[in-house]
């Protein structure tokens, strides 16, 4: 039987961070592709907005860059990959997807961050 000292002397995998690639801020994926990377819908991806679900760290909302198409009253939802990362990590804190999800969605963004 082990005692507590030996218990407390094992030795175990300490896991270490998981380090990210470095993420190309300048492409821009639509709101469909953003909803590909995390297999939902378009619909989802507003109302995940719309509950404010995609927050960094700090509280600060996550916001696409809009782009202003021929009625200048409404603009094109444009994502960067490191809005997506960020908004993954979000949903993780908020406990919306788990720790299999958030690494599938890392690596799509680092494979599409590969790609371009």
């Amino acid at each position: 039987m082990d005692t507590i000292e030996d218990l407390l002397n094992a030795d175990e995998e300490v896991k270490q961070p998981e380090v990210q690639p470095p993420i190309d801020e300048t492409q821009n994926m639509s709101i469909g592709e953003v909803a590909r990377f995390f297999d939902k819908s378009v619909p989802w991806v507003r109302w995940c907005e719309r509950m404010n679900y995609f927050q960094r760290e700090d509280g600060t909302l996550i916001e696409p860059a809009r782009t202003t198409p021929r009625r200048a009253e409404n603009g094109y939802r444009k994502y960067s990959l490191k809005d997506i990362a960020e908004m993954a990590e979000s949903l993780f804190r908020k406990n919306k997807i788990n720790q299999i999800e958030l690494r599938i969605i890392r690596t799509k963004v680092a494979a599409f961050s590969v790609e371009v």
